[in-house]
């Protein structure tokens, strides 16, 4: 396991993987509500690693939440078709203000565990 300090939250890492810092636009929508007609949540991301996500919305969710996420990959896709996101579902075991972090404060900073790896979809 990598126990090197983590420099996000100036704390060890306890985790099995290092984050990788990125930013990307994220669609989110509870479990429980994923196929019903209620609009889909919007975030971006803080870092990613295999196992989890952490990303900033302003929608409200609350740990224990289950959520299907879709993190697109481009945005400047000049391809083909829709640009390719990765896609998954996980547990939130985390929600904090972001005020600390970001000059926004209505936006809250959730922590995803992974069900499994997120899958390519193009």
């Amino acid at each position: 396991m990598d126990k090197h300090t983590d420099a996000l939250v100036g704390q060890p890492n306890r985790r099995g993987y290092s984050r990788i810092e990125t930013s990307l636009f994220t669609v989110f929508k509870h479990k429980a509500k994923r196929n019903d007609d209620s609009p889909p949540q919007i975030g971006y991301t803080r870092d990613i690693t295999p196992t989890g996500i952490y990303f900033y919305t302003q929608t409200k969710t609350e740990r224990g939440d289950n959520v299907f996420l879709s993190i697109h990959l481009s945005a400047d896709w000049a391809g083909v078709g829709m640009p390719p996101k990765l896609e998954g579902e996980g547990k939130v075991l985390r929600v904090e203000n972001a005020a600390r972090i970001l000059p926004l404060d209505d936006f809250s900073g959730v922590a995803v565990q992974l069900n499994q790896e997120l899958a390519l979809s193009t």
